[in-house]
């Protein structure tokens, strides 16, 4: 999953870091961990539900965190779904705003 996720910008900055392990150990965090400058998500498969938490912060402010959030929505959905069949239709309407 880390090396399938082909973005380079989290809400309008670079993305700075991605990672699979936890720095000071290197132990597996179960998913994936995307940074930029002002926020940052992770994302993982539930242990319990057939579906993927994402969970996300922003250092700039909850129109920030929401924009993240949609991003990584998006970034999450492009990683595990072909690329022909595209993002679902609401989350597309919302990408474009």
């Amino acid at each position: 999953m880390l090396s399938d996720v082909k973005a380079t910008e989290l809400a309008g900055e670079p993305i700075v870091q991605i990672l699979n392990r936890a720095p000071a150990n290197h132990a597996p965090i179960g998913g994936i961990k995307v940074t930029a400058a002002g926020g940052w998500f992770a994302a993982r498969p539930s242990g319990t539900e057939a579906l993927v938490k994402i969970y996300a912060e922003s250092f700039r402010g909850a129109e920030h965190l929401q924009r993240i959030v949609l991003e990584a929505q998006a970034i999450v959905h492009a990683v595990l779904t072909p690329a022909e069949t595209g993002p679902p239709p609401v989350l597309a309407a919302l990408l474009r705003r």
